[in-house]
C-alpha cells in the first residue's frame, strides 16, 4: 500500500501549517495513512486507505512530512467509531478507528512492505493470511501504569505516545477484566495515600512512579509491583494493608526501588511485600512459573496459536535435535520437546534459565537442557561438543539477531530455521542476511497478538538450500 519514496534532492514541497486536500494511498509501519504531494510522502495518523481528507502539515522532514486530519471529505467504509473515550490521547492503541477486518489487511501489508523494502523479498506468496484474534478486546495479561502527582492532583493512567503526559482512563479496553479491576482499586488506594501524605504541601511527593501488573491465563492469579523512588516512603505500611484489604485475592505484592528517570520495566532486584513473588501460568498443556520480570506474550489465546504454528513449521521428528535461542523461561522449548528428541534452550538471563529449569521439572520434560549465556557462544559450544543441530527457533529481542548469527547457523549446517518477531524491520533485515548465506524463505505467517495496535507478530520458516 505504501509506495517507495523517490530520491528528492530538492527542498520538500510542503511547509508547516500548509493545508492540503489529499487521498490516502497506503499505510506506513505505524498504521498511519500515507498521502503524497508532488511525490513527497506525508504521514497522517487516523487516515484510512482511499479516504479523501483535508490536512494541515505539522512536521517537515527531509524525506517525509506529517499532517493532522482537519476534515474527512470522503470517509472509508472501513472507518469505525473508536469505543475508547481517550483513544485520540492515549498511546496504547493506534488503529481503533479501523474495523477489525481492515486492521488485519493493513498488518498483512505492513509485513509485505517490510519484506520488499528492507529484506528485498518480492515473492509475496510466501506471506500467508494473518491469523486474527477471535476477540480483539480485553486480551492483555500485563500492563505498566505511570503514576504522577501534579500539584496535588493524582494522575493514574497511560502515557500519551511519545510523551510523559499521563492520560487518565476509567478502564482500558485491551486489558483483561482483572487488570481493569486492579487498576480501579489502585486508584482509590493511591488517592488516599497522596491525600494523606502529599496533599497541601508545596512539594508533592511521588513515592510511586509506576505500577506493574500481570495475571495468569483466566486471571486466576495476579502480581502487582510498586516501582518506587526510595525503599521507604510515607504511608508505605498503610498502603500495603489497604492493598491487602481491597485486593484479597492478589497472589503477591512486590516493590522495586528505581530512579524515577529510568524506564518502568521490571529490572534488577525485587523485594516481596507479601504473598508469592511469582504466578503459575499455563500455555496449552504446560504450566510455568512466571516471575514479575519474566517475558511472556501478552495475549494468552493467540500465544497458543502462535506456538502451535512454530511447532507446525519446525515439524520435529523423533530424532530431531533442536535449539531454542533466546529461550526465556522455556515456553517455546516446552512445546518443541513433545516431538523432538532433544531441545537446547539458550538464554542470557540466569534468572530466566533458573525458572526455565524449574518449569521443565514441573512439566516432566527430561529432554530439554537450558544453557546460560549469549546465544552465539552457546551455539559454538554445542558445535564444539559435536552436537548436530537439525533446526533452530530464533525469537530475538526487537533489535533482531546479532550480525554473526546467520553465518554461524549456516556454518553449523542447520537445515531449518523458524524465526519469531514482532518487529518487521529487524525481521526483514535478518531474513535478507540468512538468504545471503544460503537459506530460502518458505513461509511468513503473521499472527495478530496485538489487536487495536499497529504491531504484528510473525513466524518465519527458512530452509537451507541444497547445493
Amino acid at each position: 500500500m505504501e509506495m517507495k519514496d523517490k530520491n528528492n534532492k530538492k527542498n520538500p514541497p510542503i511547509k508547516i501549517g500548509q493545508k492540503l486536500v489529499l487521498t490516502v494511498e497506503g499505510y506506513n509501519s505505524k498504521g498511519e495513512g500515507v498521502c503524497r504531494y508532488q511525490g513527497f510522502a506525508i504521514f497522517v495518523p487516523y487516515g484510512l486507505l482511499g479516504e479523501k481528507i483535508r490536512i494541515s502539515i505539522t512536521q517537515v522532514k527531509k524525506r517525509f512530512g506529517v499532517g493532522i486530519v482537519l476534515q474527512i471529505i470522503e470517509p472509508s467504509l472501513q472507518r469505525a467509531k473508536p469505543p475508547c473515550e481517550v483513544y485520540n490521547r492515549c498511546g496504547g492503541c493506534q488503529i481503533q478507528h479501523m474495523h477489525y477486518g481492515h486492521q488485519l489487511e493493513m498488518k498483512e501489508q505492513i509485513v509485505e512492505d517490510a519484506l520488499q523494502k528492507i529484506g528485498k523479498v518480492y515473492e509475496t506468496e510466501v506471506v500467508k493470511p494473518i491469523m486474527g484474534a477471535k476477540d480483539p478486546w480485553y486480551y492483555r495479561n500485563r500492563t505498566q501504569i505511570p503514576v504522577r502527582n501534579r500539584a496535588g492532583d493524582l494522575e493514574v493512567g497511560f502515557f500519551t505516545e511519545g510523551t510523559h503526559q499521563v492520560v487518565q482512563a476509567e478502564k482500558c479496553l485491551i486489558l483483561n477484566s482483572r487488570l481493569n479491576s486492579m487498576m480501579s482499586n489502585l486508584k482509590e488506594i493511591l488517592a488516599k495515600q497522596y491525600g494523606e501524605n502529599a496533599g497541601g504541601s508545596e512539594k508533592h511527593e511521588e513515592p510511586i512512579h509506576h505500577v506493574l501488573m500481570r495475571t495468569s491465563k483466566g486471571a486466576e492469579q495476579a502480581l502487582l509491583v510498586l516501582v518506587t523512588e526510595k525503599e521507604d516512603f510515607n504511608g508505605k505500611k498503610e498502603m500495603i494493608e489497604d492493598i491487602k484489604k481491597q485486593m484479597p485475592e492478589l497472589t503477591g505484592l512486590l516493590q522495586q526501588v528505581k530512579p524515577k528517570r529510568s524506564k518502568g520495566d521490571v529490572q534488577g532486584r525485587l523485594a516481596s511485600l507479601f504473598g508469592k513473588d511469582h504466578i503459575t501460568d499455563s500455555i496449552g498443556p504446560f504450566t510455568f512459573k512466571v516471575s514479575a520480570a519474566s517475558f511472556t506474550q501478552i495475549n494468552p489465546d493467540q500465544t497458543e496459536r502462535l506456538y502451535d504454528k512454530i511447532v507446525e513449521l519446525m515439524n520435529p521428528k523423533e530424532d530431531s535435535v533442536l535449539v531454542d535461542a533466546y529461550s526465556g523461561i522455556g515456553t517455546i522449548s516446552s512445546y518443541l520437546s513433545k516431538k523432538a528428541k532433544k531441545v537446547y534452550g539458550l538464554e542470557m538471563s540466569e534468572e530466566a534459565v533458573n525458572d526455565a529449569k524449574l518449569n521443565a521439572e514441573k512439566n516432566k520434560l527430561a529432554n530439554v537442557v537450558f544453557m546460560s549465556g549469549k546465544a552465539e557462544q552457546s551455539l559454538l559450544d554445542l558445535n564444539k561438543e559435536g552436537i548436530q543441530v537439525s533446526g533452530i527457533v530464533l525469537d530475538p529481542p526487537r533489535k533482531g539477531c546479532e550480525r554473526s548469527m546467520p553465518e554461524l547457523v549456516s556454518k553449523m549446517g542447520i537445515d531449518k530455521i523458524v524465526y519469531v518477531s514482532c518487529n518487521q524491520g529487524s525481521m526483514a533485515r535478518d531474513i535478507g542476511l540468512f538468504r545471503s548465506v544460503g537459506y530460502a524463505l518458505k513461509v511468513v505467517q503473521p499472527v495478530d497478538l496485538f489487536p487495536q495496535t499497529s504491531h504484528v507478530e510473525c513466524v518465519v520458516l527458512m530452509s537451507k538450500v541444497e547445493k
